[in-house]
């Protein structure tokens, strides 16, 4: 019982460690990354059962649903609002590197 209790209580102070995708641009592991890689898999898997009609009735469009709402996810995270409208943050980082 106190092996359990110490692993939970390094659980809470460290977090849970889950395997994710690295990001080529940063080099550290990305959530959303990791959703949008597991979305499409599920969306090719529902495809081919559907076409192979091993699945029986798949509803494609939701399967289609998730993958673009995890494709926004990840596309969408580092749009920021700024003085000049809405930018991407990989940009408004390049301008501050070539000012300085």
């Amino acid at each position: 019982m106190n092996k359990l209790l110490e692993l939970l209580k390094v659980a809470n102070e460290k977090g849970i460690y889950i395997p994710l995708l690295r990001d080529t641009m940063t080099g550290k592991g990305s959530v959303t990354l990791t959703m949008f890689w597991i979305a499409f898999n599920i969306a090719i898997l529902a495809l081919i059962g559907k076409v192979s009609k091993l699945a029986g009735d798949i509803e494609y469009s939701s399967v289609i649903w998730l993958y673009a709402v995890t494709g926004a996810f990840y596309l969408g995270r580092k749009i920021q609002t700024g003085k000049n409208g809405v930018d991407l943050g990989d940009s408004t980082e390049k301008k501050e590197n070539l000012n300085d």
